[in-house]
């Protein structure tokens, strides 16, 4: 199964992807198709059965959700952003599978049209610490489903333990996106859009989490059907 993930973007080491993300794709036996900020990549995408937008080190320009200045702690990727809009439009008609990750999920509601919170810290009174301080593959708050939302049966619960590595998240919902599951705090948490075959983004990193559900309920929609 060929699947297309764009790599993330560092000005030191150039183009990266983390080794975590790498072990689980590969251990459910992914063929990881990478994509570079270039035409050629974009030529790749027909040829892949499904798209997951991983997570990243940077932040979305904050001028593409309207902001007018950046905070302190925002660190931009200008060149991830304008390149996974691209990305996303050629890919969106095919009706293929995407799946966004934390990052993926912040640019998937910008790209709707949405906007974000720049620093939870000061952005929203919660006691949930969304950029833990515990290891990264620990869970350490819950995400609950919406009732009656899809997700309760593709991704196996109503409510998930999730972990937590972001100091941004989701503010307005984008256009079109519906929000599927919060976190206690109400802030929102998991995204999807109904009028696609499979179109789903989590705030989480999955791929860090024993018994992950998410990535599996994702390439299970990527199989043709038998």
């Amino acid at each position: 199964m060929k699947i297309a993930v764009p790599f993330d973007f560092d000005e030191r080491f150039g183009f990266f992807l983390k080794e975590d993300l790498v072990k689980r794709l590969l251990s459910l036996n992914v063929d990881i198709v990478p994509l570079f900020y270039c035409k050629e990549s974009l030529e790749k995408l027909n040829a892949t059965d499904g798209l997951l937008i991983p997570g990243g080190l940077s932040d979305l320009d904050p001028q593409s959700y309207g902001d007018s200045s950046a905070h302190p702690t925002t660190k931009i990727c200008k060149s991830r952003t304008d390149f996974e809009f691209l990305v996303l439009d050629q890919y969106i008609p095919t009706r293929k599978p995407i799946l966004s990750l934390c990052w993926g999920f912040q640019m998937m509601n910008v790209y709707f049209k949405g906007s974000l919170y720049q620093h939870l810290p000061e952005d929203l009174d919660s006691t949930i610490e969304h950029e833990q301080k515990a290891q990264s593959h620990l869970p350490t708050h819950w995400v609950e489903f919406q009732d009656q939302s899809p997700g309760i049966s593709v991704f196996g619960s109503k409510k998930i333990f999730v972990n937590s590595t972001h100091h941004q998240g989701v503010k307005k919902l984008g256009a079109g996106l519906v929000c599927e599951a919060k976190s206690e705090d109400n802030l929102i948490e998991c995204v999807s859009v109904r009028d696609h075959p499979f179109f789903w983004g989590v705030q989480w990193h999955p791929e860090r989490l024993d018994g992950d559900t998410t990535i599996p309920a994702f390439l299970k929609a990527c199989r043709p059907p038998s």
